[in-house]
């Protein structure tokens, strides 16, 4: 499903080394996202970034297991959307949701929750709108994408 935002077109593994910096063999499941990689390594180098980055540091999660620095993710992408937190994914097509997914015990997506989860459905739902409010209110966002 690459090129959708199911979990096989987000979710990505990744391998990371740093022989004395991180513990070497470890497997970390925290949510995370590529962005968080420049943050990571210009605290690393001691850098200062020129303007703010959107993602966040992921050095205590890869040097001490600790949790992971967003309560959510949101991706969107044309009219399709995904907002994930925890263990739940809610995946919606223009401004309507369409699927609530449990990823700890369906991680291929099969099973569809929204009817029966409504109140975790309206939670992510709420997470979603909060992202997209503060995308539509920076202006390179609205410059670049129309939003």
């Amino acid at each position: 499903h690459k090129g959708s935002l199911l979990e096989g077109g987000i979710r990505v593994p990744c391998i990371a080394s740093w022989p004395g910096g991180w513990p070497q063999g470890q497997v970390r499941t925290q949510l995370t996202s590529a962005m968080d990689w420049v943050p990571t390594l210009a605290a690393i180098a001691g850098a200062t970034p020129a303007q703010p980055l959107d993602g966040l540091g992921l050095h205590g999660v890869l040097r001490d297991d600790a949790p992971g620095p967003h309560p959510s993710l949101c991706w969107a992408w044309l009219d399709d959307w995904a907002v994930r937190a925890g263990d739940w994914k809610l995946h919606g097509l223009g401004r309507e949701p369409t699927a609530l997914y449990q990823l700890s015990t369906d991680p291929g997506e099969s099973v569809n929750h929204l009817d029966t989860e409504i109140a975790v459905g309206g939670q992510l739902v709420d997470v979603r709108n909060a992202w997209a409010h503060r995308l539509r209110s920076d202006p390179t966002v609205i410059r670049e994408y129309g939003l």
